[in-house]
C-alpha cells in the first residue's frame, strides 16, 4: 500500500531509507514479508529440488523455476532482485496496464539500469533522490540486475546481496564503484 497505492489511499510513500531497510530485512530473511518466495525451503540442505506444481507469483519467478520447476537458492535471489526493482522504481513486477515493453518489470529494467540518465528518469519520483544519493541508487540498481541475471550461476549469493544492501542502507559515500567489486 505504501509503495504502489499510497496516493490513492492518501498514505505517505516509503522513504528511500525505509525501502533499503525492507530490502535488507528480506535479504536477511528476518522481519519484512513482502512476497511469497522462499521456495527453496522445500529442498533438503545442499540439494536441488524439482517441484511438480508451480507455486509463486508471476513477475517474481526465475525462468528456470517457471519452465522446469528447478528450485535453488538462486531462484530466490532472482525474486529478491525483482523486489529491489519495485522498491527503486515504484512499479509492480507485472502490470498488464503498462505499455507492452514495460509490463514485465524485470526485462524492462535491464534496458534502463546501466544508463544513468535513463535510470534517473525512472526512479520512483516519490523518492526525490538527490544527486549525491544517485551513486547508491546506481549500486542498488546494478545489484537488482545481477540478482535477475538470466543464468542462475551468474546471480550472487544472498550473503553478497546482504553486504551490498547493508552498504546502501548505511548510505556510505565511500562505496565500491560497482557491485561487481563484491563478487
Amino acid at each position: 500500500m505504501h509503495l504502489f497505492h499510497w496516493k490513492s489511499l492518501q498514505l505517505e510513500p516509503l522513504s528511500w531509507k525505509r525501502r533499503l531497510n525492507i530490502a535488507l530485512d528480506v535479504a536477511r530473511r528476518m522481519e519484512a514479508k513482502v512476497s511469497d518466495f522462499g521456495l527453496v525451503k522445500l529442498a533438503p540442505d545442499g540439494k536441488k529440488s524439482v517441484v511438480t506444481r508451480l507455486a509463486g507469483t508471476f513477475g517474481y519467478l526465475a525462468a528456470e523455476y517457471a519452465v522446469i520447476g528447478k528450485v535453488t537458492t538462486k531462484a530466490d535471489v532472482f525474486s529478491f532482485g525483482v523486489v529491489l526493482m519495485e522498491l527503486l522504481i515504484g512499479l509492480m513486477a507485472l502490470d498488464e496496464d503498462r505499455p507492452e515493453e514495460s509490463q514485465y518489470l524485470a526485462s524492462w529494467f535491464w534496458h534502463v539500469k546501466s544508463d544513468k540518465e535513463k535510470l534517473m528518469t525512472v526512479v520512483d519520483p516519490a523518492l526525490d533522490i538527490k544527486k549525491e544519493m544517485f551513486d547508491i541508487v546506481s549500486i542498488i540498481a546494478e545489484l537488482a540486475g545481477h540478482c535477475t541475471a538470466r543464468e542462475p550461476n551468474q546471480r550472487p549469493d544472498m550473503s553478497h546481496v546482504v553486504n551490498v544492501s547493508s552498504e546502501g542502507e548505511r548510505g556510505r559515500t565511500r562505496m565500491a564503484t560497482s557491485v561487481s567489486d563484491f563478487y
